[in-house]
């Protein structure tokens, strides 16, 4: 079973974008095969486990693209793991790769859903059909994370799924303090703490109200403090709070 094979490395160190069976809107909706990592073009990622190329190429799904077959010895089970969107393959067909070796540069070719554009999708399989044969991808964080953390990532997203919903139906009263001005209108005056007036608030509603309460550290009627907020280890790989 692939569930029992372990990694030793995630490929990059980075906010997650993308998860596993994320739904994505679209004609007929997408269902999201791997997991998107939140980076820039241009930095290098790397292999999780050992393996052997089968698949270095380049297409116009993909992009630059790298497939790596991976064997686990004490299982005998076979697994392969996609790395897309890159924008330069540092591997040949046949290359034997160990864990932590680099594969190639991140990017943002090939055709892709979602809001990020450079990002790097991972996306793992245990069918030598892979990738065309979706049915049988697999999530690939259950074995890059504990299950404490997979929990508590679960946690995470179900209070900012809430939170989301919280500041998009009715949103927050703002003011336009420094460091908080992406969150407002070109043009918005700042004002310095401890200054602000009737006048200075203006209501936020979704995203920029997550972002304003994101950069203000604030404190949500859900049960999410700031102790919660201080373990960046996991909100920072989801791009939460």
């Amino acid at each position: 079973m692939v569930d029992q094979l372990v990694f030793y490395c995630e490929p990059v160190q980075a906010p997650y974008s993308g998860r596993f069976a994320q739904w994505y809107s679209g004609t007929p909706p997408y269902q999201h095969r791997g997991i998107d990592y939140d980076i820039a073009a241009g930095n290098l990622y790397r292999a999780p486990a050992p393996g052997v190329v089968v698949r270095p190429t380049n297409d116009g799904t993909f992009g630059r693209y790298a497939v790596c077959l991976e064997h686990d010895h004490v299982s005998d089970a076979f697994r392969f793991s996609m790395f897309a969107h890159g924008s330069a393959s540092y591997v040949r067909l046949g290359q034997r790769v160990e864990a932590g070796e680099h594969l190639g540069l991140t990017g943002h070719e090939g055709a892709f859903l979602g809001q990020y554009l450079d990002h790097l999708h991972w996306q793992l399989s245990d069918s030598p059909t892979f990738p065309l044969d979706i049915a049988h991808s697999r999530d690939p964080l259950p074995l890059v994370l504990s299950e404490e953390e997979m929990d508590r990532l679960q946690k995470i997203e179900e209070d900012t799924a809430s939170i989301r919903k919280l500041l998009g139906e009715y949103g927050v009263d703002a003011v336009c303090y420094p460091g908080t001005e992406e969150c407002f209108p070109s043009g918005t005056p700042i004002v310095q703490e401890g200054t602000a007036r009737d006048e200075d608030v203006i209501t936020l509603t979704g995203p920029l109200a997550f972002t304003y309460c994101k950069l203000r550290e604030f404190s949500f009627p859900l049960g999410l403090r700031r102790t919660q907020v201080a373990q960046k280890k996991i909100i920072d790989k989801i791009g939460g709070i």
